[in-house]
């Protein structure tokens, strides 16, 4: 299970033992309810049912001895003579209960997701409008490439997290499902109005057909999306550790009064935060690889699966809040180096211009190669001897004349080449207002 250190308030609440335990006791209430709807109960026997908070150690005592945990808990609500045992459980099985109490916990946890997932995305899109239209230099295989915006750079994050987020959402809603069809899902000894009644009032969805079980898909399917995304945080994650590293110095994750890098060396300031997103998402990932393996079971239902999901669902839906309120914390409080920012694009040199030189060269007639084993002589030349490439293109015998003054301001103008950031923060929030 968790530990107390990566748990969230809200996660540990909804995937407690006594909150499932009080899901067992309702499903089976609404079962008897049904019962008395179709006339199989008496009105009387259901209205005389005691009222309880089932005692999670008293039912593991007894599951010492059952070795069963629905037995355990039925054997305690004898016990305990909440209602007359032959309305109790009548024409279901243990999984009727098992799977449509963990479709009651992953709804209650999606509310929760869904709340702090959109403060996420929320605040990544704040922050791209925030830098809109502040230049800095692009990075491929982390080495100058050419300039870009701060803002474009975080709309894309914005644009790949949120994608994944919607992925998410829907992975939990296909998986916020019941069955209450008995041993093996046709309803051999329970009509189909009584699932209908149970899943309605607890606003989960069928699994039809089903077998003992809800297929397993639908579970692996929230965890490979919950993989995904913790995947995505991890990009945004690494971009900040790389950012923030000694030599690059343009973005820092923030460092509150008091807190301390290094026990060793006072002076560290370290990504510590982005650092342990990163370590959450190769966890996810392993969970991810677990629960495929619990798609193919045996015939109506085997239960190998039931072991690892007792670990990792709590472990997961505690992992994906924690880690959306850490993304959170951490992007809302990044330091932005604007003075690095424009050191290192003014250092980057003007040969980050090279492929618009390439581009017009071969809209004036030259072939690609030409065009390309030309310009990049002259850029490997303006590196070597701190010359603009605009000087070098002037002197060039092969391209002096090719160029007029307002061909070269042009193809120098920072402002020209990032000409159509509008349009794309345009376009891009037309489309997501259009979903």
């Amino acid at each position: 299970m968790m530990i107390e250190r990566y748990s969230t308030d809200e996660m540990k609440k909804i995937w407690s033992e006594d909150n499932r335990l009080k899901i067992f006791l309702r499903i089976e209430e609404l079962v008897i309810e049904a019962m008395v709807k179709t006339a199989q109960c008496p009105k009387s026997v259901f209205e005389k049912r005691k009222k309880i908070t089932p005692d999670k150690d008293r039912i593991a005592e007894i599951e010492k001895k059952t070795k069963h945990d629905i037995l355990a808990f039925l054997e305690y609500l004898e016990e305990k003579k909440y209602i007359d045992s032959k309305y109790l459980h009548r024409g279901i099985t243990s999984s009727d209960i098992l799977d449509t109490a963990t479709g009651v916990q992953v709804k209650e946890s999606l509310s929760v997701i869904q709340n702090e997932g959109f403060v996420l995305t929320k605040t990544l899109l704040s922050l791209a409008r925030k830098y809109k239209g502040f230049p800095c230099i692009g990075r491929t295989h982390n080495v100058y490439a050419e300039p870009t915006t701060l803002g474009l750079r975080f709309l894309n994050w914005h644009s790949e997290l949120n994608r994944s987020f919607k992925k998410v959402i829907e992975a939990f809603k296909d998986a916020a499902v019941g069955k209450i069809s008995g041993a093996v899902g046709n309803y051999g000894n329970i009509h189909p109005r009584i699932e209908k009644h149970v899943l309605n009032k607890l606003c989960l969805k069928r699994e039809l057909p089903a077998t003992q079980i809800v297929c397993r898909d639908r579970i692996a399917r929230m965890v490979n999306e919950i993989a995904v995304f913790a995947s995505v945080l991890e990009r945004i994650a690494v971009n900040i550790r790389l950012l923030h590293s000694t030599e690059i110095n343009e973005l820092s994750e923030g460092f509150s009064p008091g807190q301390k890098g290094s026990s060793a060396m006072p002076h560290k300031k370290n990504p510590v935060s982005s650092e342990r997103i990163a370590g959450f998402a190769r966890l996810i990932r392993g969970y991810s690889s677990a629960v495929q393996e619990n798609i193919p079971l045996w015939m109506e239902r085997d239960i190998s699966h039931s072991s690892n999901e007792r670990i990792i669902l709590p472990d997961i839906m505690n992992l994906l809040h924690f880690l959306i309120k850490d993304a959170t914390r951490v992007i809302s409080n990044l330091n932005i180096n604007k003075q690095k920012i424009k050191k290192d694009l003014t250092e980057a040199g003007s040969f980050v211009f090279s492929g618009r030189v390439l581009t017009i060269l071969m809209e004036k007639g030259f072939s690609r190669k030409q065009a390309y084993e030309l310009i990049q002589q002259l850029v490997f030349k303006a590196k070597e001897t701190g010359k603009h490439l605009r000087n070098l293109i002037q002197e060039d015998r092969k391209l002096s004349g090719k160029f007029n003054k307002k061909e070269l301001d042009n193809i120098f103008d920072l402002k020209d080449f990032l000409r159509h950031e509008d349009s794309i923060f345009k376009d891009y929030l037309l489309l997501e207002r259009r979903k």
